[in-house]
């Protein structure tokens, strides 16, 4: 029964990342094209300094479709091992040994006034991540072929499924040499798909950024990046 369920996860894992690799795939695509379709094609790189404090990597790819039209392609990577209490911001305080996952976030922002700083944008977003943790509950040892329940500490590997989406106003400062400094700020809304396996009492919704989030959420962030 463990073999078969571990498959099912990992099946389910390699059926999310082909999903993301498609999206993305599509949609840098549909960028690419209207990059090389538009008169005065240009785009942006950016990196988010904030994702470090929760282990992952995010890169953004912003091409601009019109002159005050940007979407925006930002792929995630997190990954954590070590120790839980270097990871409170994800798991308000529960005992995570590791954590792996990957992300996807589309924004499209526009440019109220063409060759000003302040811009909107609505997007959404999705995410999946894999927690290692010590769960306390009752499990199944099988001892002799003979199904035998214990009470006691067993560790588990949790998925979690997030979808999301927001609404943000934002600040885009150029400096010299086509680079840039973006401030936003706004608000979103999360909802978090956990099929647990383990009768225990860790959510991993312990506030607004956390990795089961379901619920309204603030967004705010900065990136540091250039434009070509």
């Amino acid at each position: 029964m463990y073999k078969i369920y571990k498959n099912g996860i990992a099946m389910k894992k390699y059926l999310f990342a082909a999903l993301l690799a498609g999206l993305s795939l599509a949609a840098f695509a549909q960028a690419k094209d209207a990059v090389e379709n538009s008169e005065n094609p240009r785009i942006g790189f950016a990196l988010q300094p904030q994702t470090l404090l929760y282990n992952g990597l995010r890169i953004d790819i912003q091409p601009y479709l019109k002159p005050s039209h940007q979407l925006v392609i930002a792929p995630q990577l997190y990954y954590f091992n070590g120790d839980a209490s270097n990871f409170s911001l994800y798991d308000n305080g529960n005992d995570i040994s590791d954590m792996k996952g990957l992300g996807l976030e589309l924004n499209y922002r526009i440019f109220p006034k063409e060759g000003k700083p302040l811009y909107w944008a609505l997007g959404i977003n999705y995410n999946f991540f894999q927690a290692g943790y010590l769960a306390t509950t009752f499990y199944n040892t099988d001892e002799n072929g003979l199904p035998t329940y214990e009470y006691g500490s067993v560790n588990n590997q949790q998925n979690i499924n997030r979808v999301g989406a927001s609404a943000v106003m934002g600040w885009q400062i150029p400096t010299l040499y086509g680079f840039f400094f973006d401030l936003y700020w706004g608000v979103g809304f999360r909802y978090s798909f956990v099929n647990k396996r383990y009768d225990d009492d860790i959510s991993f919704d312990g506030g607004m950024w956390s990795m089961a989030r379901r619920g309204n959420y603030l967004v705010l962030g900065a990136k540091i990046g250039f434009e070509l």
